[in-house]
């Protein structure tokens, strides 16, 4: 378990067309740990800077959904096919409150979700989830599967241990491990 009063400095990035939204996190994340928050204003932007060879590492993801272009839906599968990224910690940040956009997102890849108009008290709640997400589990990426490879380890002499959680990435709809424990 990771002490509560350890704090890690995480780079995030916040994808949100709403410029109140990114001027406010960035003040809050220095209040609640010493973050280091890249905003970009759309998907593509998140998507564009990702894919620069100079991009930094990030360590958590604030998407919001509805956003012009490609959407925080979108962005979360792409960043979930990075395997970089597979298990990095996705907060949908977003006015959407209905069940059937709570349900997509996690399908998408989300491991957490606030609403709009968010709570400081509640988004540091989040925000210290991820952080401990990050601390604890890293980016172990050894049990992270394409169903296509499995097929290619049923035929080798090394199995496939059922027993232990395991992301998979190309299937609709799979809900991971950590966002049933959400």
């Amino acid at each position: 378990m990771i002490p509560v009063d350890r704090v890690t400095e995480m780079k995030i990035l916040a994808a949100d067309d709403e410029p109140i939204i990114l001027d406010s996190l960035s003040p809050f994340l220095e209040a609640v740990g010493p973050h280091d928050l890249t905003a970009v204003a759309s998907g593509q932007d998140a998507i564009n800077l990702l894919a620069r060879p100079d991009a930094p590492h990030f360590d958590c993801f604030l998407l919001d959904i509805q956003m012009p272009g490609i959407d925080g839906m979108a962005l979360a599968r792409h960043i979930r096919q990075q395997p970089l990224y597979a298990t990095a910690p996705i907060v949908m940040l977003t006015a959407m409150s209905e069940k059937r956009y709570i349900d997509r997102a996690f399908c998408a890849g989300a491991t957490d979700y606030v609403t709009k108009p968010f709570d400081l008290t509640e988004l540091r709640g989040h925000i210290d989830m991820a952080e401990q997400r990050v601390l604890s589990c890293g980016p172990d990426t050894s049990r992270v599967y394409a169903t296509s490879s499995l097929l290619e380890l049923s035929t080798q002499t090394d199995h496939v241990n059922l027993h232990a959680p395991s992301a998979l990435h190309d299937i609709d709809n799979v809900i991971g491990c950590t966002v049933m424990d959400n």
